[in-house]
């Protein structure tokens, strides 16, 4: 769980084309999954990634998260 507070600053930010159409089309801003994935929230990863981001926090190394949409929720 996350306290609302960044983690980390942001570095090189990175979205698939896919991300961003998926944004475009839920009306969503970047900003809102920015957020948290920087306060630790990284979404819908795997359990391995989510243990890979924590270490990330201590070595450095690529951060990656996933989120869901509300469109996206909405089609399952």
């Amino acid at each position: 769980m996350t306290n609302g507070k960044p983690k980390f600053a942001l570095g090189q930010i990175l979205a698939t084309p896919g991300a961003l159409e998926a944004l475009q089309e839920s009306g969503q801003t970047p900003a809102f999954f920015l957020a948290k994935h920087s306060q630790g929230d990284w979404g819908e990863v795997c359990a391995s990634d989510a243990q890979l981001n924590d270490q990330t926090l201590v070595d450095g190394s690529r951060l990656l998260s996933a989120f869901d949409t509300v469109r996206s929720r909405c089609e399952w």
